[in-house]
């Protein structure tokens, strides 16, 4: 029986929070080999392969489920991307339902290639905690072990420490940054992408730092995306909002290989008539400060406030609860390249479940590519 931090059930949603990786190879996997090597490596994963049990209105625990099941298909056609659109071809849906599998593996063959489709429920774990799983199957079905087993320390963050005697849902943005009732979810969206030189973002960021101005590249990328897409996105209560998630575990002391949700999103908030005069830096320190307030004591109010809105109205609350403003999440330093299932390295790379006002930051040959989905 593995409980739920209050995190994870932010992520409650049966048809959302779906985190869809897909890895395009050249050549044809050995399907029966992949399928040994997953179960192997679930077995040191229990969180991956369990379901879901309501014990009640207000608490939710995973329990150990029936083994996940590879599902394949043929294609006599060869499969190109020019949309998301396709994507969900290669990628089998899943939903946050009790008994029902929290991962689903889809295996598509064309002629000359191999599409392997993951989708996780966001409530087994973050980014991190999702590349730590594919990464030690990635060593099995290399004819490895798994080495760096997962860390469950989800127990220490049940309500947070201290004593919470704020009105949760009147406290939700200042504490954790979500909003209630959610906002509402644009129709269409068009695909941008945008793609950002190693050279110019190093020339940049050393210039700011001979000036004293300490920011990173994720920085100075958020402020060039806020500065192109703030009139794209809906304002909340008058401002522009701009996040991104903050990993917390070395912050709460937990360990790197803690399995679940350990983020806290860091928002920055600009008035939207003064951010069109505003210079770069100007916009990427605004997000460097939100960034850096992002302590142990607003982590544990986050999940204090989290746990009492939970407690105050049932799990079943986060269906209404939403982030607003521009999302953006760095998957830069993800072993994205190396995730060999026994077919050598990904040709290419896709992330199927890109919602509208989300920008993933993805590595490119020499820099970094922005994929957004521009509210239209």
């Amino acid at each position: 029986m593995i409980p739920l931090a209050p995190m994870d059930y932010y992520f409650f949603r049966r048809n959302l929070y779906t985190i869809q990786y897909i890895f395009e190879y050249k050549g044809h996997l050995d399907l029966r080999s992949f399928d040994i090597a997953l179960q192997r490596t679930i077995l040191s994963f229990p969180a991956v392969s369990a379901r879901m049990r309501f014990v009640s209105d207000r608490e939710i625990i995973l329990e150990p489920g029936p083994p996940i099941n590879v599902r394949s298909f043929s294609s006599r056609r060869e499969i190109e991307f020019h949309s998301t659109e396709k994507n969900e071809n290669l990628v089998q849906s899943i939903q946050n339902a009790e008994g029902e599998p929290l991962l689903a593996v889809k295996v598509t063959m064309t002629p000359t290639k191999t599409f392997i489709g993951f989708s996780f429920s966001h409530m087994l774990g973050d980014g991190k905690s999702i590349f730590h799983f594919l990464s030690e199957l990635s060593r099995v079905c290399s004819g490895g072990t798994v080495i760096n087993k997962p860390c469950d320390d989800r127990g220490k963050l049940i309500r947070g420490s201290g004593n919470y005697l704020g009105h949760a849902q009147a406290e939700l943005f200042r504490t954790a940054g979500y909003v209630m009732p959610k906002p509402a979810t644009a129709v269409n969206a068009h695909l941008e992408k945008i793609h950002y030189s190693k050279n110019k973002l190093d020339a940049l960021q050393a210039k700011l730092v001979g000036r004293g101005i300490s920011i990173s590249k994720n920085d100075i990328v958020m402020a060039d995306l806020a500065k192109r897409f703030h009139s794209f996105v809906p304002l909340h209560e008058g401002k522009f909002i701009i996040r991104c998630p903050v990993d917390y575990r070395r912050t709460l002391g937990l360990s790197e290989t803690y399995f679940g949700n350990a983020i806290r999103d860091a928002v920055a908030a600009f008035d939207p008539a003064a951010l069109k005069e505003m210079k770069i830096e100007e916009i990427a320190l605004g997000i460097r400060r939100a960034i850096n307030s992002v302590d142990g004591e607003s982590v544990q109010q986050s999940l204090q406030c989290l746990y009492a809105l939970r407690e105050e109205k049932g799990f079943g609350v986060f269906e209404d609860v939403g982030c607003p403003g521009l999302i953006v999440t760095n998957c830069t330093k993800f072993p994205i390249s190396k995730m060999d299932f026994g077919i050598g390295p990904p040709n290419k790379f896709h992330q199927a479940s890109i919602n509208p006002r989300l920008a993933i930051l993805l590595p490119s040959m020499d820099g970094l590519e922005v994929r957004f989905n521009r509210p239209i």
